[in-house]
């Protein structure tokens, strides 16, 4: 069997099926833009939703290799021979082109007369009810029957057991294509087959290639005895696992043998000083290394690390940043799992950041990202480990601490095994404790149970870690159907994407094409509560078209939650008329009114017709369509009428002027660092903000330097330009484009040319621009701060924004001169710093005189009294404002340095309120039975208040300050009828 690169691979597999008459697909990204049911890109076939649902139609035939991110095995990765988080998937695909047959005969012979895979090494397995497959495998293909497995819906049916438990649209039976690896040790015995035998629970049978065949249709209950009809279009859906085949070719039975990942394991034994000498090697020359030891902690870390690490990389490059929610957080857990092994592993220093490199040389023939990117996902990383180092450190004694106080509470002990494995734990901490350590302190889970088990003999249930995670996220445990299909769906079955004019026109004449509104459309969901649509539609208003929407009501009606929606599952199809005060999204056919995307908001405006007024409220985008969420004011909108649609101008021009200076700063930055990238942009019309990525703060331009540098471009005032052309042509010039960001084959580049043709800026964007730089007027950061370990934001504003910023602070220096009595500015600051050190030197005096008045070693001013009254002193005082807001402890400071005392002192409050206080010793509460509480009772009355507090400290206010020496007096004089023998 011939043995295969990895490149070479992808290379065969994308040019037999381009001979094949397929259209070859570039992958899409790992984060999908079109469809919010999806974290990640699992499988080739996300990206050809619509195709799958009838719209799109541009090619009948595709084929890809897409890179995929899954992490529902991410437990098992580098304990199996095939569990990844990210890898890539080659795949053929069919949109009402051929079929069952075509599919069949496609895979065979790419495996046999391509690849030349030996036929009796290929096995198959159908489902149980697909005669028809069974038929073209055996006597089509000619595969021996006995090699053809039939195998159950929960095996070979997409989705799984979908027949029984749904979800209900598209689904269809699979056949699979398994690989003999003639591995006699890999061999599981499988009740009723003989040892050997093909079983696709046999270990030595690797399954190398699904083929879905899309062609029913499943409705009915769910779950249930669903009803499968057939779809008019049937579909075509294969997908292979890249490093899997790589294996199989290779003749290896892991997938970490592969060229795909040695290198990066034999890295990582390199800089855990586990290299040729410590770890094993195979191949020839002995340089090849051997990473499959499962009798070794070590080689599953290393495995682990490699996988984690190539999933982290590539994440990074398509944009996603670590974080604490969704996708980010799910980067965030795999770069923390790496982290932990490399810790297990002795590596004391941050080397996630070090195997990128390895990684870019890899994969910089398919994916040239890697390597482009190569030292800002290498910054990233390392930022990233450096962080979770630190917060390892720090939490992990306090863990320890919790631990040792548990295990000691629980009064057990652990039994453990002779190889000292935990067979007993002391005792189960519950979850809720678990998650107290990992909120408060941010020691994960896996660092816990570890710590828990090895080192007290602890235990953590997993399944319990789960569900308490579930209930505070409220999260569901059904799963995203990818094919979900609402009145949005079904109108764009229809109608053609929106065509944009608005880069030269905010006015046009256009055609509305359809109307809806669609809650599982998260643009529209915002609008929820604000709509208060409370809909009542008429039979006649429904579309006669067979959708099951017609614009009736779904379900909910009557619910009394307030939102006039009746509950989250409300939802409104299809319409043809809407009426005064209802919001809709709209469908125009053309449109001046720019989709929010980039970080430009969308635009606001409104439809007009003689007898018809709608407000714009906002513009969004699903793929190629633009929602227009409209209010309407007048009138009824009619879908199918002509109108005419307005941009707010002044609004719009606004947008323009951030948009283009926000290009601009993002130049005059990576001018002084080339390293600095845009980490997230808002352009609104009142502002812009831009975040930028900065490894080397001392390369950060000051806010004065960036105003300037911003400003001399403005007044240059060079043309702006926009052309259109191929994305390999704008690479080649040297375009900004942001990996992650979804663009076409064709793509939109904005340049700014200086007066002597030189580029000042260019950068792959659709946004609105002005024409000149000089439109911008001018440009004033408004504060410059860091929202990240290593993210500044900027928010500036410009042109009529900009102006009024400096009007503003002129006033306000205005001010400050009249208050200082200044002849000029200049005077201010000098003026201002004189009055700071004085305030300063008083604060200092201030707190000095608390602290010797608190000792009790001088007097506090005012009026005072102390005397002795039967061996207890006495001591009344009347203090200064400023000592009123720490009157009870100077009292107990006094009462401490006289003791045993009575303390009482008064103070006049900064509001012009009375303030008083009691202090007893507590041995004269205990023994001469003394209480504050009532002592203070008749001088509160003299100040017009009342009093209160515990025996030994009591406290009273009153509106009469004047009042505060006759209330003194009359303490002293009921203190002197006191009896204390």
């Amino acid at each position: 069997m011939e043995k295969i690169s990895a490149n070479d691979l992808r290379k065969r597999f994308l040019g037999y099926f381009e001979k094949n008459g397929h259209q070859i697909v570039p992958s899409d990204s790992l984060v999908p833009e079109s469809d919010p049911t999806l974290l990640f890109t699992g499988a080739g076939m996300n990206q050809f939703k619509d195709q799958f649902l009838g719209t799109n139609i541009t090619y009948t035939r595709a084929a890809t290799c897409q890179k995929c991110l899954r992490i529902g095995d991410l437990d098992v990765v580098g304990t199996t021979a095939a569990h990844h988080t990210f890898f890539e998937m080659l795949g053929n695909f069919s949109f009402g082109d051929y079929f069952k047959e075509g599919a069949i005969e496609f895979a065979w012979k790419f495996f046999v007369d391509e690849l030349r895979i030996p036929e009796e090494r290929l096995f198959v397995s159908i489902f149980e009810d697909d005669d028809e497959a069974f038929e073209i495998w055996t006597k089509k293909v000619g595969v021996p029957a006995a090699k053809v497995f039939r195998s159950s819906a929960k095996d070979n049916f997409w989705p799984s057991n979908a027949i029984t438990k749904g979800p209900n649209g598209p689904c269809g039976p699979c056949s699979e294509i398994y690989f003999d690896t003639q591995r006699a040790e890999l061999d599981r015995e499988i009740p009723g087959f003989p040892k050997g035998a093909f079983h696709p629970d046999n270990r030595r049978y690797v399954e190398v290639w699904n083929l879905v065949f899309t062609g029913y249709n499943r409705s009915g209950p769910v779950p249930g005895a669903g009803v499968l009809e057939p779809l008019p279009s049937q579909n075509i859906d294969t997908g292979m696992g890249f490093e899997r085949l790589l294996a199989v070719l290779n003749g290896h039975w892991s997938n970490f043998y592969t060229e795909v990942f040695t290198p990066i394991i034999s890295k990582i034994a390199d800089l855990s000083g586990r290299g040729p000498n410590q770890v094993k090697y195979v191949g020839e020359g002995g340089k090849k290394l051997d990473p499959w030891e499962y009798d070794t902690p070590d080689g599953t870390r290393m495995r682990r690390i490699a996988d984690h690490a190539r999933a982290a990389t590539f994440c990074l490059a398509d944009g996603v940043r670590p974080g604490k929610v969704g996708r980010e957080y799910v980067l965030r857990k795999i770069i923390r799992r790496a982290v932990r092994d490399g810790i297990d592993l002795g590596l004391e220093e941050p080397f996630l950041g070090e195997l990128v490199p390895t990684i870019a040389k890899i994969m910089k023939e398919p994916y040239k990202e890697i390597a482009q990117q190569e030292n800002i996902i290498r910054n990233r990383l390392k930022a990233e480990e450096e962080q979770f180092r630190r917060t390892i450190q720090k939490g992990l004694p306090v863990v320890r601490d919790f631990f040792s106080l548990y295990l000691a509470k629980s009064g057990e002990e652990a039994v453990r095994d002779d190889d000292g494995n935990l067979e007993t734990p002391a005792a189960t901490v519950p979850a809720a404790e678990v998650y107290k350590l990992y909120e408060t302190h941010g020691i994960p889970f896996d660092f816990q149970k570890d710590l828990a088990e090895q080192e007290f003999g602890l235990a953590l249930d997993d399944d319990e870690w789960k569900k308490f995670l579930a209930s505070r996220k409220g999260e569901k445990t059904t799963k995203a159907d990818v094919f979900a299909e609402g009145p949005f769906d079904h109108l764009r079955r229809k109608e053609p994407p929106t065509e944009f004019e608005g880069y030269h026109r905010t006015r046009i004449r256009t055609q509305i094409l359809g109307a809806f509104w669609d809650e599982r459309i998260p643009c529209l969901r915002k609008w929820n509560d604000a709509a208060n649509n409370s809909w009542n539609v008429n039979p006649e208003n429904e579309f006669d078209d067979g959708s099951g929407y017609g614009g009736g009501i779904s379900s909910g009606m009557g619910s009394d939650d307030g939102s006039g929606w009746g509950g989250p599952e409300f939802l409104v199809g299809p319409l043809k008329e809407v009426f005064k005060s209802r919001v809709v999204a709209v469908l125009l056919r053309k449109s001046p009114f720019y989709a929010e995307g980039g970080g430009e908001v969308g635009d606001v405006g409104t439809l007009r017709a003689k007898d018809f007024e709608a407000e714009v409220l906002d513009t969004q985008k699903v793929d190629d369509y633009f929602l227009h969420v409209c209010r309407v004011e007048k009138g009824q909108l009619r879908v199918g009428s002509e109108i005419e649609a307005s941009v707010d101008e002044k609004r719009r021009a606004a947008i323009t002027r951030n948009h283009t200076a926000t290009h601009i700063l993002h130049n005059v930055i990576r001018g002084h660092d080339p390293e600095a990238r845009q980490a997230g942009s808002l352009v609104r019309d009142d502002l812009l903000r831009f975040d930028v990525e900065i490894f080397d703060r001392e390369k950060l331009p000051s806010i004065d330097r960036i105003e300037r540098e911003v400003n001399e471009v403005i007044l240059g005032n060079h043309e702006v330009e926009w052309s259109v052309g191929s994305k390999d042509d704008a690479e080649a010039k040297g375009v900004i484009m942001f990996f992650g960001e979804k663009y076409g084959d064709e793509v939109r580049t904005v340049r700014i040319r200086d007066a002597h043709d030189q580029t000042v800026s260019a950068e792959l964007c659709g946004g609105c621009h002005v024409s000149a730089t000089g439109d911008i007027g001018s440009f004033r950061i408004l504060s410059m701060s860091a929202i990240g370990a290593n993210v500044i934001r900027v928010t500036a504003v410009t042109g009529e924004a900009a102006v009024e910023s400096f009007q503003r602070d002129r006033e306000i220096l205005a001010q400050l001169q009249s208050e200082f009595k200044a002849t000029n500015v200049e005077e201010v600051l000098p003026k201002l710093r004189k009055l700071a050190e004085e305030a300063k030197t008083q604060r200092k005096e201030i707190e000095k005189l608390r602290s010797d008045v608190a000792s009790g070693s001088v007097s506090a001013g005012g009026a005072g009294d102390v005397f002795e009254h039967h061996g207890v002193k006495i001591v009344t005082r009347i203090m200064d404002e400023d000592a009123a807001k720490d009157l009870g402890s100077i009292a107990d400071n006094m009462r401490d340095a006289n003791a045993p005392a009575m303390v009482m002192l008064g103070a006049k409050t900064s509001k012009g309120k009375a303030t008083l206080v009691l202090s007893i010793s507590p041995e004269l509460v205990q023994h001469k039975n003394l209480d504050a509480s009532k002592l203070i009772e008749s001088a509160a009355t003299l100040i017009g208040g009342r009093g209160g507090g515990k025996k030994g400290f009591a406290q009273a206010g009153g509106k009469d300050a004047d009042k505060l020496e006759a209330a003194l007096n009359a303490f002293r004089a009921a203190v002197k009828q006191l009896k204390l023998p």
